[in-house]
């Protein structure tokens, strides 16, 4: 079964070998520049909120995670900090690529997905949400996490709610999926067998940044990671995975909303 809108499917060998351009960055690279993107990248989201809210409050931060560690997770500096590092995470990996030789939309798998892609996948997406939320409540657990909760109320004391939306819902899938089905997908998959166990290590790599939750969460967010990269594969689209992972966040940002204004306490 393949969900590709143009030929060659993506699981063909011939979409591996076949391509005009020159082979993608290798396994050691593609690895090591990812890590060495998403590090600077970081340092430059850090560096874009103490250059917004001043440096002065930048350093006092040690000081205020020490006494309160959800500070970590306020609305504004999450969104300031995910603004700065996007930025220069996405044109990073825009000139690896384009020093490769190869066309950016090319390399990240810009193929329009079929209608019949599109339907099926973020069907079973909101299935997935739809079972570990209840898989949540079943073990007596707020299917909202706390960071969530945290986030959306700090920036709604500051009037940051819609960058808060903004940086969440739309920004931040666009900036993982173009590192992990896109960067990562091209330079670590290079024959039809290798996609089980690099749809794996990629997704696991995902999970892995995503510290803020707990065990049980994560799990949630590799399920999640290996179904946008299964996604990817089938329909050759990281615009398919950027929709789903789209979703995916919209109805984590509505949950919070639900639970926050308009669930009785």
């Amino acid at each position: 079964m393949t969900f590709a809108q143009h030929e060659p499917p993506a699981r063909d060998p011939s979409f591996f070998d076949g391509t005009a351009y020159p082979p993608p960055w290798g396994y050691f690279a593609t690895v090591a520049w990812a890590v060495l993107v998403f590090a600077v990248a970081s340092f430059a989201g850090i560096t874009f909120y103490g250059w917004i809210v001043g440096f002065d409050q930048l350093m006092a931060l040690r000081d205020k995670f020490d006494v309160d560690p959800e500070a970590k997770y306020d609305g504004l500096l999450l969104s300031y900090v995910y603004v700065g590092s996007a930025a220069v995470q996405i044109a990073a990996f825009a000139i690896l690529i384009r020093l490769k030789g190869w066309p950016v939309a090319e390399y990240l798998g810009s193929a329009i997905p079929s209608p019949r892609a599109v339907a099926v996948c973020l069907a079973l997406l909101t299935a997935l949400v739809v079972l570990s939320d209840g898989a949540m409540v079943l073990f007596g657990r707020n299917p909202v996490p706390e960071f969530q909760i945290v986030a959306y109320r700090t920036a709604k004391e500051v009037g940051a709610l819609p960058l808060l939306f903004g940086t969440i819902v739309l920004l931040a899938p666009l900036t993982e999926e173009i590192m992990f089905r896109g960067f990562l997908f091209r330079g670590l998959i290079r024959r039809p067998s290798h996609a089980p166990y690099m749809i794996l290590l990629i997704s696991l790599a995902f999970a892995l940044i995503h510290q803020q939750y707990d065990l049980l969460g994560l799990a949630q967010v590799l399920a999640m990671a290996l179904l946008l990269g299964w996604a990817r594969y089938l329909s050759g689209s990281i615009l398919l995975s950027i929709m789903m992972h789209v979703l995916a966040n919209f109805i984590a940002m509505m949950e919070t909303v639900v639970y926050l204004e308009w669930w009785p306490t």
